[in-house]
């Protein structure tokens, strides 16, 4: 036994060990090297088009080296054994041979063209854009960024599908002549089949010419709201042969261009508001053109609308003379696409003003005449009437001194114990039963307020891109931020937490404090640079990954990256396998995982949150008393450091939780005062505001 394991057993030994340790070098390797690879994308762009998903090919790799260690394994212990391998080395030997000289011939051409034909369509994908957005803005003034973006979008959509078609064709000829086919039939057959194919496809032929016509005169692009063959929505897509709208119910309409007879479009260069409002016959109209042009001039003036303003909305005519009121005809100029936000501001502002100042708003009356009763009858009615419609009593009481129970007079406040930040045995006190702690602040100057979006100032939605702060939060904001400093500390991006909030004068904190944005400018900080490439990688890999969950939404935030499960069926499965595939890619490594409501967010490894954020925001301005809202367990960074630069430098600061559903207790435990909700958070800032209005004409 000795003697065979010394002649034989140890010859088989070494090939089985000495594949399986090379299998394992070799696939530690592949996990290693190709996510490496990947990241160094991020400095060195070529490398990111060579690996554009690196999980993928690692996953082939480890294949084939599997299938070439068990084949290596097998023919070497058959060797030792002295079996005659022969007859399988020997037709692998000759395929060998053949395949090494049609490699290095005809197959390193067909790397070669493959590789150029995939960096033409990588480099066209990447340029395109933004040479046309040059092309389509210079030496043209007055010639809106975002309009020129949006055609420069839409022309290079057609352009990156006409190239890569070409590409395609050109290589796969190319191919198929390197594997040695006959072109001369093929070619032959395409023209063929292609003249069939003219006959029966005149609808689609029609739909392509018209699509480049769509294209080349500019009649619509993605993002305008449009009124295309009979539907009208909001453009979602553009292609040489056909339309996609989606209209205000959700409903996804997909129009063939060849059916578009007459195309609308309501967003194109500049939009109008068209407003008319209705005034009582008994109204000074002159006093009423005044009121109206007076709120058209202060909207136009508003922190938020007035960016979206072209033309302050005004009189324009006393437009008729109606049934029940007077018509006044408004008209205004905005930016494409934002009348109808203007007009319902607009609205909202002029029933606020003429309640004001007590102008009628008509509405129409219905006066029912029963026509002239006999004496008789008369004296039936009323005798009828005495005996149906007696007033009713209650012990004798009159009925306007009977309790409504379905009124509910002011409730009465419990005297609860308040210890001095105004927290109570259940937790912390409503800041609105405590107002002059926030007077106390408000003395304190320099004052400045930090807050959160999500579920602070709006509602928490389904998904991120279909949250909105309110205009009356706006409103108050914009006041609040004449006066005080107003600090936005999110884990947004900052483009989102920009477009959500919509105001130009408040600090914007954002990606847990990596972005900026200040007085017109935007900054990250210093080492960060490289991050976005990374995360747009990891975003491409989750959602792929992750596809197979139901109810999961990957938001790609350019400096981190969140994963909602609020949608799911099953909420729990959903985190569970969420995070089952976070920590088991090795691509994400170097990000450190955090949770929220219903949330789990991967930021990069760097000593930055919304502490530091909202300690950097006071030092900057020397801040003396601050004001902070948080809902989410990521609040709570800012709460902790709040609380310590009130004990470390004397701050007077107040820390208010809003409550939801979800509310994580650590930042109950952590706040001084509460608020109910958004909505709470809405009344409390418009007191805020007036308070600080206020104080500065005192």
């Amino acid at each position: 036994m000795q003697d065979w394991f010394l002649d034989t057993g140890l010859w088989i030994l070494i090939p089985v060990a000495s594949a399986v340790v090379g299998f394992v070098i070799l696939s530690l390797a592949a996990r290693r090297v190709l996510p490496d690879l990947a990241n160094r994308a991020a400095v060195f762009p070529w490398l990111d088009i060579l690996f554009e998903q690196s999980y993928w090919p690692t996953r082939w790799i480890l294949v084939a080296l599997g299938v070439a260690s068990l084949a290596g394994i097998t023919l070497g212990i058959l060797a030792v054994m002295d079996v005659d391998i022969d007859v399988v080395t020997g037709p692998l030997e000759e395929f060998g041979l053949d395949a090494a000289r049609w490699a290095g011939s005809s197959g390193i051409r067909i790397i070669v063209t493959c590789s150029v034909a995939l960096l033409i369509v990588r480099i066209e994908n990447r340029m395109l854009a933004p040479v046309l957005r040059s092309a389509l803005s210079r030496g043209k003034d007055g010639v809106d960024l975002e309009e020129s973006s949006k055609r420069a979008n839409a022309l290079s959509r057609v352009g990156n599908y006409a190239v890569t078609s070409v590409v395609i064709v050109v290589v796969g000829v190319m191919m198929l002549a390197e594997f040695g086919l006959n072109l001369g039939p093929v070619l032959a057959g395409v023209g063929i089949a292609g003249i069939a194919l003219a006959f029966g496809a005149q609808h689609l032929v029609r739909d392509l010419i018209t699509g480049i016509f769509i294209f080349v005169e500019d009649q619509y692009r993605v993002g305008d709201v449009a009124s295309v063959g009979g539907k009208t929505g909001m453009v979602e897509d553009i292609s040489l042969r056909r339309t996609v709208l989606r209209d205000l119910d959700g409903i996804v309409h997909m129009i063939p261009n060849g059916e578009i007879s007459t195309a609308s479009n309501f967003s194109k260069t500049f939009s109008r508001v068209n407003l008319d409002v209705r005034v009582g016959y008994k109204e000074d109209l002159d006093h009423v053109i005044r009121v109206l042009n007076r709120v058209g001039i202060r909207l136009s003036r508003d922190a938020y609308f007035g960016d979206h303003i072209i033309d302050p909305p005004q009189v324009l005519r006393v437009d008729s003379f109606d049934d029940s009121g007077i018509g006044i005809k408004m008209m205004g100029v905005t930016k494409p696409i934002r009348q109808w936000d203007v007009a319902g501001e607009l609205r909202r502002r002029i029933k606020r003003e003429f309640d004001r100042e007590g102008i009628e708003i008509p509405f129409p009356h219905r006066t029912i005449y029963w026509g002239e009763p006999t004496a008789a009858k008369a004296d039936q009615t009323r005798s009828i009437g005495r005996q149906t419609y007696q007033v009713p009593q209650s012990n004798g009481a009159p009925l306007d001194t009977i309790e409504d129970p379905w009124t509910q007079g002011p409730s009465e406040i419990d005297e609860l114990p308040i210890s001095a930040r105004g927290r109570g045995e259940d937790g912390p006190d409503n800041l609105m039963a405590h107002l002059d702690e926030v007077r106390q602040l408000l003395a304190q100057a320099p004052f400045a307020m930090f807050t959160g979006i999500d579920g602070t100032l709006a509602n928490l939605a389904p998904e991120p891109r279909f949250a909105s702060v309110s205009p009356a939060v706006r409103q108050a904001l914009g006041s609040i931020a004449d006066v005080a400093t107003v600090a936005i500390l999110s884990s947004r991006s900052l483009s989102s937490a920009r477009s959500v909030v919509g105001l130009n004068r408040i600090i914007y904190q954002a990606n847990h404090g990596i972005e900026s944005w200040e007085r017109g400018s935007s900054a990250v900080v210093p080492g960060a640079q490289a991050i976005p490439r990374r995360i747009h990688r990891l975003a491409r890999t989750a959602k792929s990954s992750l596809s197979g969950v139901r109810g999961v939404t990957v938001e790609d935030k350019d400096y981190s990256l969140a994963i909602h499960y609020r949608l799911a069926a099953n909420p729990t499965a959903a985190r569970d396998s969420i995070l089952k595939f976070l920590t088991t890619t090795p691509e994400f490594r170097g990000f450190s995982v955090h949770e929220g409501k219903m949330v789990v967010e991967l930021r990069p490894s760097i000593s930055l949150d919304k502490g530091t954020a909202l300690k950097s925001v006071m030092e900057d301005h020397g801040i003396q008393s601050a004001l902070v809202l948080g809902d989410d367990l990521s609040d709570v960074e800012g709460f902790q450091m709040l609380d310590q630069l009130r004990r470390d430098s004397g701050i007077n600061g107040i820390n208010a939780v809003v409550m939801g559903a979800g509310t994580p207790q650590a930042l109950i435990d952590a706040a001084d005062f509460k608020l109910a909700d958004p909505e709470a958070v809405e009344i409390f800032l418009e007191w805020l505001a007036a308070e600080i209005q206020q104080m500065q004409s005192v």
